[in-house]
């Protein structure tokens, strides 16, 4: 199965920075794993700024959480780069049952395949919104 490990960057009053560490262990890909618990960093929602990434041999898929959950971002095998703060950032659209969180997918994972990547949120709360 495959692993995320996550280490904060940065966790203020505005941004929140995580860096997700995946590590395939077998061919077992990650199914909506918990990248950002909006509610665990003091946020109702965030939206998102930018993702660096970088993944060897798989490539990702970023969701919003909710009942059906909906993708924010795909993130192909190699490195990538994408900010959008230019527009604003990426603003969760999910619909019934959004909870605020940010997931991660993973497809083609295999034994020993790695990958990293960097997300920077803006939290946003009900009265600030």
């Amino acid at each position: 199965m495959a692993t995320l490990a996550l280490q904060t960057i940065q966790d203020g009053p505005k941004w929140h920075i995580v860096k997700a560490t995946v590590t395939g262990t077998d061919t077992t890909n990650l199914d909506a794993a918990t990248l950002v618990d909006a509610s665990a960093v003091g946020a109702d929602e965030l939206s998102i700024y930018s993702i660096q990434s970088s993944f060897t041999g798989f490539d990702a898929d970023v969701y919003w959480d909710a009942s059906s959950n909906v993708l924010a971002a795909h993130l192909p095998e190699g490195e990538n780069g994408q900010c959008f703060k230019d527009i604003g950032g990426l603003v969760n659209n999910a619909a019934t049952g959004k909870t605020g969180d940010i997931l991660l997918s993973t497809t083609g994972i295999a034994t020993d395949n790695t990958g990293h990547l960097i997300v920077k949120c803006r939290k946003h709360n009900t009265n600030s919104l």
